[in-house]
């Protein structure tokens, strides 16, 4: 089941740049599950396509901290 994710960047390090954005996509795009993402540094906002019998919103948090991004879940 494809389910759609919104994340929102919280704490001191945000992105700041289109670079920031492609290192963010491409961090998330390679775990399982994910079937597409698009980040704008500008809003600080990630939304991603995901399989929820592959991938957790826990799962891709933790993914976001490994690349030091804190983030939290918009409704």
């Amino acid at each position: 089941m494809l389910n759609k994710l919104t994340l929102s960047i919280v704490g001191d390090h945000t992105m700041n740049c289109a670079g920031c954005e492609n290192s963010v996509n491409f961090t998330l795009s390679m775990m399982p599950g994910i079937e597409s993402v698009s980040s704008d540094w500008k809003t600080q906002i990630i939304k991603v396509d995901m399989d929820a019998e592959k991938v957790t919103p826990e799962k891709i948090v933790d993914e976001m901290a490994n690349i030091d991004y804190q983030v939290e879940l918009v409704d």
